[in-house]
């Protein structure tokens, strides 16, 4: 299986885990902080980024599963650092 990604998914990768990187910490403050599930306007803007395909089979119009894999890695990989973070502090 040729888990090379192409020029698009490469991009949207990148692209996952800058948005990540800037808005989950946050966002997750946010949600832990008052409980509250996430924002109609931020499931749009997540779906305005292309990062809501990332469960849906290709032919349905989602990613190919190796895009799928890496899509969903760069955005879990910040969650989790922050989480981390976050634990680590509350010692």
């Amino acid at each position: 299986m040729d888990f090379t990604l192409s020029e698009e998914q490469s991009a949207l990768q990148a692209a996952a885990r800058e948005y990540a990187q800037r808005r989950l910490p946050a966002i997750a403050q946010d949600i832990e902080t008052t409980g509250e599930p996430p924002s109609h306007s931020l499931i749009a803007e997540f779906a305005s980024h292309g990062f809501l395909g990332i469960n849906i089979p290709e032919d349905l119009g989602g990613l190919a599963p190796k895009a799928n894999a890496r899509l969903a890695a760069a955005l879990v990989r910040v969650s989790l650092d922050d989480d981390v973070r976050q634990q680590v502090a509350n010692r």
